[in-house]
């Protein structure tokens, strides 16, 4: 064959192969809506995927208190966590062991609870962890759920007490951690150490914490002016928040 014919036939060919690739390019994914349930107060909510599946928790209503609903496939189950009136304030959800666990308040006014579900039998079991009467008025605000060696680890706000710990071991045990702190708390574990972004109700100064065992804190050097998130993906700490700069 001759050689510039078999030139220009392989340039062509590789034309046509790069174009050909550039044609089977997948589409970018698009956003998919999807209606949980009609007729939902759903101001407090979290979610979070496991073992293939996804997990909502909300507040069905004042009255009606906490549900969890779990998608498989292409269809929604939906369970009563907590029934009485108030429940599932706060709610945030924490995985292990590719199964659900909540944490959340009990929003009753002057019987306000910070409580703790699981189901690892099967069904949701609940448990009350601070009440009133050891954590003061409305304790159990911005809880934030992670495990350690195995064991829950809640922290979370009680304005007359500030920032507190409490570790289910045999029973739960609370602890006061910082006056006045605790405000739109989260966290993640790594390595048996829970670490925590929180901050003050009344100032702007972004707290980061550590628990091992012992508490220690610092400042970040970031101010912070709204509710914020974290993920410790890679034992890395990623944050998302508004800025006051």
């Amino acid at each position: 064959m001759n050689e510039k014919i078999l030139k220009g036939l392989t340039a062509a060919l590789a034309v046509l192969t790069a174009t050909t690739f550039l044609l089977l390019q997948a589409p970018e994914p698009e956003w998919q809506e999807t209606t949980v349930e009609n007729e939902s107060y759903g101001k407090f909510v979290d979610i979070e995927s496991y073992n293939g599946e996804i997990g909502l928790a909300y507040v069905k209503s004042v009255e009606e208190g906490l549900v969890f609903a779990e998608k498989n496939q292409d269809s929604w189950s939906r369970e009563a966590v907590d029934s009485r009136p108030g429940s599932g304030m706060y709610v945030t959800i924490e995985t292990r062991n590719k199964k659900p666990y909540l944490a959340y308040q009990d929003g009753t006014l002057g019987s306000e609870r910070l409580r703790y579900a699981s189901r690892e039998n099967g069904s949701w079991e609940t448990s009350t962890v601070d009440n009133v009467t050891n954590g003061g008025v409305s304790v159990g605000m911005y809880p934030s759920l992670s495990f350690r060696n195995q064991d829950p680890v809640i922290l979370y706000h009680s304005p007359s007490q500030g920032l507190k710990l409490a570790e289910k071991n045999q029973n739960w045990d609370t602890e006061i951690l910082e006056d006045n702190q605790g405000w739109y708390t989260d966290s993640y574990s790594c390595n048996n150490t829970v670490t925590a972004y929180y901050r003050a109700r009344n100032k702007t100064s972004l707290m980061k914490g550590s628990y091992n065992g012992e508490w220690s804190s610092e400042s970040t050097g970031r101010n912070v002016r709204s509710d914020l998130a974290v993920t410790g993906e890679g034992c890395r700490a990623h944050l998302i928040y508004l800025d006051v700069d």
